[in-house]
């Protein structure tokens, strides 16, 4: 039989690395998740794991489409990109440069932060 050990407040055995992992999470300071956990199902339970966090953020091309329902589930930000000159960005993909080359020259970093209550919408920084 495994000796029994405990982290933190969780008890688990060696080897029963879900358990320290599960752990770890409940008390992690800043939590980032992918705005993928809005296709593949996870969001609900890496929103749970994140309850403790002091920040809660997104990242990704995905969670600028409705950054409004996710600050209502909690996010503090969105981190994501947007193309800053669409006209000039499909030009560059249609002269056979590579998308990554486009992207690189194309798109700026923006951070979406929700709106105080005295505005309406989310406050949008670009930066890049």
């Amino acid at each position: 039989m495994r000796k029994s050990r405990t982290y933190g407040s969780v008890r688990g055995t060696p080897g029963n690395r879900r358990s320290y992992r599960d752990h770890r999470r409940h008390r992690s300071d800043v939590v980032i998740i992918t705005a993928s956990s809005l296709v593949n199902g996870t969001i609900d339970d890496l929103l749970r794991y994140a309850a403790g966090a002091r920040g809660v953020g997104f990242y990704g091309p995905s969670a600028s489409i409705i950054p409004d329902a996710l600050f209502e589930q909690g996010a503090d930000f969105i981190l994501s990109h947007r193309v800053h000159d669409p006209e000039r960005f499909v030009e560059a993909l249609m002269s056979d440069i590579d998308i990554e080359s486009a992207l690189r020259k194309y798109q700026r970093q923006q951070t979406m932060l929700p709106a105080s209550p005295y505005t309406s919408g989310c406050k949008v920084t670009s930066r890049g």
